[in-house]
């Protein structure tokens, strides 16, 4: 099985690194907000896994982000992508406005996968829940790893935490 994860330098991927192998890249090797695609060119994965977070400060960096990932998801040949998003909490519940750019991406990432799925793309995505310790994200990494040999459907939003689909 052959894996691209993207957002090494992730907490989460970093713990995924240890137990799964595969191409690794982190902001330096492609960065969501000034995209080099010239390296996809080739690629066949099994798994596109998108970690990374493109670090959008408002919200036309948060639609470049977006935009980057759809022209990502259509350039690498795969035959799962993995979308990592958030829930509900991180749209709506945070009192800190410098959330909201964050919100905006990962809201925009939600959408594009959804929306690429009706255009014959196979997009999981996943909401891996609130994690605050080394051990909250080894679960999470755990829980995902079972993911990939039973995969949820595409186009609902599969909560790693609460092992089961979420809503919109």
């Amino acid at each position: 099985m052959s894996n691209l994860i993207l957002g090494s330098n992730s907490k989460f991927g970093k713990i995924l690194k240890d137990k799964l192998p595969g191409v690794y890249l982190d902001k330096q090797q492609f960065d969501l907000l000034q995209p080099d695609f010239s390296c996809f060119k080739s690629n066949s994965v099994d798994n596109l896994i998108i970690l990374a977070r493109g670090g959008a400060q408002n919200f036309a960096q948060a639609g470049t982000i977006a935009d980057t990932v759809s022209k990502l998801i259509s350039t690498v040949k795969y035959n799962t992508a993995w979308v990592f998003t958030s829930g509900l909490g991180t749209y709506a519940g945070s009192k800190n406005n410098s959330y909201i750019p964050y919100s905006a991406e990962k809201m925009l990432l939600t959408f594009v996968s959804y929306k690429k799925n009706f255009d014959g793309h196979n997009i999981k995505i996943i909401n891996p829940g609130h994690m605050d310790s080394d051990q909250s994200y080894s679960i999470a990494v755990d829980k995902f790893l079972l993911l990939l040999d039973n995969p949820p459907d595409k186009n609902l939003i599969w909560s790693l935490s609460k092992n089961s689909y979420v809503p919109f």
